[in-house]
């Protein structure tokens, strides 16, 4: 699970040293309104996005967490949970820990080698959560992974993306500078399709690899291979849904 992740992580990091966001939250930096999450300290955020509820008392096998008032996925299962706004209690064997993502974001992933510099040749995978509304928004930054200067030299590439209620997934190539290796889009997850999909579009083109699972609402979009350093600044993924 850890080394999936480390495309939103590195990420975070970098938005934490250029414009000073932070990488681990109390969930009251997110949810400031809401007075249940002022005390708790058995929980935490990674990012804006990430819910990490852990198991941390001896011989227990449930943890008692508050899961805010939002639209959340369990991971990576990507089922969406019904009980928010409230405690919920998890069974939570020693070898399982709690990860929910909240809706309106889209995490970038990788499918993890067997070390580091191995993983950052495989294809990436966004986990799209769409909001209450059908949207999600989210980013990526890549350099080589390696050198300490990337951002002052701008030697790395940036990717922002987002999805409005048009059931499109735009990817806009904001800079470019890192090329040694191909940032490659593999599979796309969306969580939270409530209608059955019927066709998917690739760069307006029709694109058959897709399967929509009408019980978790799930479309997963896979084999795309698109390439994000493509000369094209802005890409796109689309689907289109039945009445």
């Amino acid at each position: 699970m850890r080394y999936s992740l480390l495309p939103y992580w590195y990420t975070l990091f970098f938005k934490a040293s250029s414009i000073s966001t932070t990488v681990i939250e109390p969930l009251f930096f997110e949810y400031p309104n809401d007075e249940n999450t002022y005390n708790i300290d058995r929980q935490f955020l990674v990012g804006p996005a990430i819910l990490v509820s852990p198991n941390l008392l001896q011989n227990s096998i449930i943890v008692h967490a508050y899961i805010p008032q939002d639209v959340w996925y369990e991971f990576p299962s990507g089922i969406q949970i019904n009980n928010v706004g409230q405690y919920v209690d998890f069974e939570t064997p020693i070898q399982k820990i709690n990860v929910h993502v909240r809706g309106g974001f889209i995490i970038p992933m990788q499918i993890p080698g067997s070390n580091l510099v191995y993983g950052r040749t495989n294809p990436l995978e966004f986990l799209v959560a769409l909001s209450q509304s059908g949207s999600a928004s989210g980013s990526l930054f890549w350099d080589d992974g390696d050198s300490m200067d990337t951002i002052e030299t701008k030697s790395y590439s940036y990717f922002e993306f987002n999805i409005t209620t048009t059931n499109t997934l735009t990817i806009y190539a904001l800079l470019t500078n890192y090329k040694d290796l191909p940032i490659v889009l593999g599979n796309v997850k969306v969580l939270g399709v409530h209608k059955s999909v019927t066709n998917v579009n690739v760069n307006s083109k029709a694109y058959p690899n897709f399967a929509y699972n009408e019980n978790d609402n799930i479309l997963f979009i896979y084999g795309i291979n698109l390439n994000l350093l493509d000369d094209k600044m802005t890409q796109t993924i689309e689907w289109t849904t039945s009445v």
